[in-house]
C-alpha cells in the first residue's frame, strides 16, 4: 500500500442509449492510454446500462487538468450536446 499527497478526480457520464455507453466503455481502454498518461491509477465503474463513473488519481491538479483537456474531446464524440460532471478530491490518497 502506498500513500501519496495527490488529487483524485471523479467523472460521471450518463448516456442517452445503452449502446453508446457500451461502445464508450469498450473503446476507453484501447484508445485513451496516451491521453491519460499522467494518471497514476484509473478505475472505471459501470453503474448501469447507461452510466459510468471514472475515478483517476493524479500527482497534482495540473496533471488532472491536462488529462481532462486532452480526453474531453474524445469523450464528447460519444456524448454530443452533453456536459461532463466532475468532482476533484485533494489530500492523502492511498493506492493498493
Amino acid at each position: 500500500m502506498m500513500t501519496i499527497e495527490g488529487l483524485g478526480r471523479i467523472v460521471h457520464l450518463n448516456f442517452r442509449k445503452a449502446q453508446d455507453c457500451e461502445l464508450f466503455y469498450l473503446k476507453l481502454e484501447k484508445e485513451t492510454g496516451e491521453l491519460i498518461k499522467e494518471a497514476l491509477q484509473r478505475t472505471v465503474i459501470k453503474v448501469d446500462e447507461k452510466s459510468l463513473v471514472l475515478f483517476a488519481i493524479y500527482t497534482n491538479e495540473k496533471d488532472a487538468d491536462t488529462v481532462l483537456e486532452r480526453i474531453g474531446p474524445w469523450i464528447q464524440q460519444f456524448k454530443i450536446n452533453d456536459g461532463l460532471e466532475t468532482l476533484s478530491i485533494t489530500g492523502d490518497i492511498v493506492i493498493n
